[in-house]
């Protein structure tokens, strides 16, 4: 990966080594409490059917791709979006 592009992934992961580990441990709890059937009674967690699930899923799926699009258009109409080392100048390495 091309430095830029390195530094552009570094960006997109905001999470650092602790940040990580405590996500971890709160999903880990979480699955504990679900996993146990005193933990679901204690903090009166009831699922809704699996079909509601996946329709929460799909339409959650839907609108993150819609999301993304809209991002990455308006992103190029505004002039935000860097071209790829193939299509730049020669000579041009980076915005500063």
């Amino acid at each position: 990966m091309p430095d830029g592009g390195h530094r552009r992934a570094r960006q997109l992961w905001a999470l650092s080594g602790v940040k990580v580990i405590l996500v971890a441990a709160m999903a880990a709890g979480f699955a504990l409490v679900v996993a146990v059937p005193a933990g679901r009674t204690w903090f009166a967690l009831r699922f809704p059917p699996a079909g509601h699930v996946v329709e929460a899923v799909a339409a959650i799926a839907v609108a993150v791709a819609a999301l993304e699009v809209v991002y990455r258009r308006v992103r190029q109409s505004a002039g935000l979006v860097e071209a790829p080392p193939a299509e730049r100048p020669a000579g041009v390495t980076s915005r500063p």
